[in-house]
């Protein structure tokens, strides 16, 4: 079996304008949309599976690394006992981890 295989990754393309890219918040009255001056871009890149090989990744060389770490939370399906309890343990963690001042734990999907 591959260590690797093709997978579509999604990126914001050049502006149409050639400003920055920006999307536009709110919906267009005569459409209904939401309009942006970019282009959605699909790359085939490869995907490579890490398993086994998660120790050679860090934060500095590669933009990511994996750490594990139990958490209180244990159900992830109370989105108000999530922001407030579980941003706060993942921030307290990675301030330890990453030596950062402050994070700020935005979002998540349920």
């Amino acid at each position: 079996m591959s260590d690797t295989v093709p997978g579509n990754l999604i990126y914001v393309g050049p502006s149409k304008d050639g400003t920055n890219p920006r999307p536009v918040l709110w919906d267009d009255p005569e459409t209904g949309k939401r309009t942006s001056n970019y282009e959605l871009v699909s790359i085939e890149v490869p995907i490579e599976n890490v398993r086994g090989k998660e120790s050679s990744y860090n934060l500095d060389a590669s933009g990511f690394q994996f750490i594990t770490h139990p958490t209180a939370e244990q159900e992830f399906t109370d989105p108000d006992k999530i922001k407030k309890e579980y941003y706060a343990e993942s921030g307290a963690f990675i301030k330890k981890v990453t030596g950062a001042n402050r994070v700020i734990v935005f979002n998540h999907s349920m």
